[in-house]
């Protein structure tokens, strides 16, 4: 009992846990259920191209119209977690959006969960985007299906 006592006070300061309502505990302790995009977007870098490449700007406008449930399956096929982090600031790895420009535009997004990346390649639309990046995330296999 004392070391996860030990881990919650490492997550909540002591002097706050008393104020502060179950769910506001279980944000901190597990992460936030909604993916919140822009502290998403706040936590990006990204590989062969800017965030105003047009490809990026397509991810980042089919992402925001994605529904709650498959924005956490994106964060699990990306990361391996379902949950963004309350505090974000000591993460080990941003979010990294990687343009792949010698991948065919029909290939399907892949992801590198231990280093919380997904490679694009150059989608000519946000509909091929979107149809591309869907059946990645729902159709992918959990990294802890061993």
């Amino acid at each position: 009992m004392k070391w996860i006592r030990e881990g919650m006070d490492l997550i909540i300061p002591p002097n706050i846990v008393q104020i502060l309502q179950w769910n506001a505990t279980e944000d901190r302790v597990c992460g936030m259920r909604e993916v919140d995009v822009d502290k998403l977007k706040g936590i990006t870098e990204y590989e062969g191209c800017t965030e105003d490449h047009k490809v990026m700007k397509m991810f980042w406008a089919v992402f925001t119209r994605f529904s709650e449930e498959d924005k956490t399956l994106y964060l699990r096929f990306a990361w391996g977690r379902s949950r963004m982090p309350f505090d974000c600031r000591n993460l080990r790895y941003k979010h990294r959006l990687c343009l792949v420009s010698y991948w065919s535009a029909d290939a399907l997004p892949e992801s590198h969960t231990c280093f919380f990346q997904t490679d694009l390649p150059v989608y000519v639309s946000e509909e091929v985007l979107e149809k591309k990046l869907l059946t990645s995330i729902r159709f992918c296999g959990d990294i802890d299906n061993d």
